[in-house]
């Protein structure tokens, strides 16, 4: 199973800086920039913990856009 994780992308998706996608995470800024450069990667153990956050965060990203389109 691939687990990587693109940082860069989810932080696109929700329409984010690093420093407000690491504050979501509760992890440093640096380490958002280092894991979308590729110089780094969490260890496999934090990916088991970020994804679960990440799937949150656009699930509820998907529900704020949803109910924006519905109030319109």
């Amino acid at each position: 199973m691939d687990d990587q994780i693109d940082f860069a992308k989810v932080r696109k998706t929700l329409g984010i800086t690093q420093t407000e996608l690491a504050l979501k995470l509760k992890v440093a800024q640096g380490d958002i920039s280092n894991w979308e450069a590729k110089k780094h990667r969490p260890s496999k153990l934090a990916r088991r913990a970020l994804a679960p956050a990440i799937a949150r965060l656009i699930e509820e990203h998907e529900a704020e856009a949803s109910n924006r389109e519905n109030a319109a």
